[in-house]
C-alpha cells in the first residue's frame, strides 16, 4: 500500500526496457510491465525483477547543493515523495536527516535502493492480465494462409496463435493481419 492513489516513475530493468512503472495498492502496472511480462511469461513464479529508477543519479553532488535540505525533500525531488520515505525507512535513515550529515555508506546505501530495487514478483492479479502467451505453433500453421498444416480446411489468426508482442499496439497489428491473410487463404480457398 505504498501507493494507493498510483504513482508512474521511469524505470529501467536488468534487461534494458525503458518504460513507465506504476505502483498501484494492488502490485505494479503500466508499460514497463507488460514488456516485461510478455518477456517472462513463460517464466515460473517467484522470480527477481531489477529497476533502475534514476540511472544517471549523482547523489554526493545532490547532497552538497543542497545541503541544509532533509534527505527526504531531497529525494522527493526525484521520485514521489512516498517512495523516497519508504527508501528511507527501509534503510533505517532517519528521513529528516540533513543532507551534509549524509555520510558516504549511507549515500551508497540509498543510490543501491534507487539503483538497484529488487522486487519479488509472485503472480498476476486476478483479472488484470493483459499479455498472454502460448497458442497454436507457428510451426503448424502456413503462413501464407493461416491454414492448419495439420487440419485442412482450419485457419488460425489473432490471439489463438503462439505470437506475443510488447505493448504499443503489436498485439492488435498481429491480430488484423493474420486475420487478413487467413480472409484471403479462406477466399482462394473457396475459389479453387
Amino acid at each position: 500500500e505504498l501507493f494507493p492513489q498510483g504513482v508512474v516513475i521511469k524505470g529501467v530493468n536488468s534487461e534494458g526496457y525503458v518504460d513507465d512503472i506504476l505502483f498501484t495498492h494492488e502490485g505494479i502496472s503500466g508499460p514497463l510491465v507488460y514488456k516485461i511480462s510478455s518477456k517472462f511469461a513463460r517464466r515460473e513464479f517467484p522470480y527477481k525483477l531489477v529497476l533502475n529508477f534514476y540511472p544517471e543519479l549523482d547523489l554526493q553532488t545532490l547532497l552538497n547543493n543542497n545541503p541544509h535540505k532533509s534527505i527526504k525533500n531531497l529525494l522527493s525531488e526525484l521520485l514521489p515523495k512516498s517512495f523516497a520515505v519508504d527508501i528511507l525507512m527501509k534503510l533505517d535513515i532517519d528521513a529528516e536527516q540533513k543532507c551534509h550529515k549524509i555520510e558516504g555508506k549511507t549515500r551508497d546505501k540509498i543510490i543501491d535502493k534507487i539503483t538497484n530495487c529488487q522486487l519479488t514478483i509472485s503472480g498476476t492479479s486476478k483479472g488484470g492480465e493483459v499479455v498472454t502467451c502460448g497458442g497454436i505453433s507457428l510451426d503448424e500453421i502456413n503462413a501464407k494462409t493461416m491454414e492448419s498444416k495439420l487440419k485442412p480446411n482450419l485457419f488460425f489468426c489473432g490471439e489463438v496463435i503462439d505470437i506475443d508482442g510488447f505493448c504499443g499496439g503489436f498485439n492488435l497489428q498481429n491480430c488484423w493481419s493474420t486475420a487478413y491473410v487467413a480472409a484471403q487463404g479462406i477466399l482462394k480457398k473457396a475459389h479453387s
